[in-house]
């Protein structure tokens, strides 16, 4: 078996990240504040809450801004909630808790149409069949589950089924660790064009005036979230030791900006404060109530009339190229299988 100092090295970068980090980008470190001390309330009220624990919820987790540590006042909840096999009571019952729950919290309920309107079964979402009969919502709960979740009730059964989906998707690795995650590859790179499919869908006939905001979201946190994983897998991928399992279960554990400034601390790339610096403007113009105001409603053919808007678009635009640079810099040091796979 070949030895390995993955995890140490991981381990390592992740106690730089608040010093070369967040305690340098003051956008940054309030977003992270904020989104612990909302955390932390928030377990606090679940814990207090009547009968949570016997609706049959067997966890439930945070998606969205305060996952990732960036969220303000006014950002939502996304909760993925997962129910037992055999729960004593049916989703409507949870679905009522949840409710209650957002009025307590003072929280706008989720998108009745969205991903996050209804509970999931845990065997449905540790169970990866990639059918034509898999919904759609199903497959996002399951691939948000590992690129953006904490806790907020169970963290046991929370940790145990975030291991048990990364095993399922690791199965080929288990057998042979010196192959790619492509398994979970293929799904993260569905996942994330089918979000940019629906925005191409819906951003002409959006009607709620939210369009620019999620236009901007797009280009800033769905696009590092999406990257800071394929970032994580294209790090393991010469990696030959079954250390490598271990390793990906230490970093989808972690929020998408810390995973992806371990990324660049593995690569000894030195250029991650480009990334800092581009995605701090981005949450200090999110959470400005002005900028906010301006955006909403905005007509697309409108768009670049805004200067917020032209100033964000020119923003992602330098993100999206430094992100572009750093993978085209890994050509010679990650497996060339991990780049055949990312296209063919």
């Amino acid at each position: 078996m070949p030895t390995s100092n993955i995890l140490s090295r991981i381990t390592d970068a992740q106690l730089l990240f608040k010093e070369q980090v967040i305690d340098r980008h003051q956008a940054l470190k309030a977003a992270r504040d904020y989104s612990d001390r909302r955390i932390s309330d928030i377990r606090q009220v679940i814990k207090n809450a009547s009968h949570s624990d016997n609706l049959g919820i067997h966890s439930l987790a945070v998606a969205g801004s305060l996952a990732r540590r960036e969220a303000s006042e006014v950002s939502d909840l996304d909760l993925i909630i997962t129910t037992i096999s055999s729960k004593p009571s049916p989703d409507t019952d949870i679905l009522v808790w949840r409710d209650e729950l957002c009025d307590k919290l003072k929280i706008e309920k989720p998108n009745p149409v969205g991903v996050f309107a209804t509970p999931i079964c845990q065997t449905l979402i540790e169970s990866i069949s990639g059918g034509a009969d898999e919904h759609y919502s199903s497959v996002a709960k399951r691939v948000l589950f590992l690129l953006e979740s904490e806790w907020l009730f169970n963290e046991t059964n929370y940790n145990a089924l975030l291991n048990k989906i990364v095993d399922a998707y690791a199965i080929d690795v288990t057998a042979d660790p010196r192959k790619n995650f492509v398994f979970l590859l293929n799904d993260v790179v569905r996942f994330f064009r089918a979000l940019c499919v629906n925005y191409q869908h819906t951003k002409s006939e959006t009607s709620d005036g939210k369009w620019p905001l999620r236009n901007v979201k797009l280009r800033h946190s769905r696009v590092l979230m999406y990257f800071s994983m394929i970032a994580a897998i294209g790090s393991l991928s010469r990696e030959r030791s079954p250390q490598k399992i271990d390793a990906l279960k230490i970093l989808v554990k972690i929020p998408p900006l810390e995973r992806l400034f371990v990324a660049y601390q593995l690569a000894d790339d030195g250029a991650f404060y480009k990334v800092a610096g581009f995605y701090d403007t981005f949450l200090a113009l999110l959470s400005n109530s002005e900028v906010r105001e301006e955006l909403k409603g905005l007509d697309y053919d409108d768009r670049y009339k805004s200067r917020y808007f032209a100033q964000l678009k020119a923003n992602s635009d330098a993100l999206s190229s430094e992100l572009l640079r750093f993978y085209e810099a890994r050509r010679q040091v990650w497996d060339d299988r991990f780049f055949e796979y990312m296209i063919l």
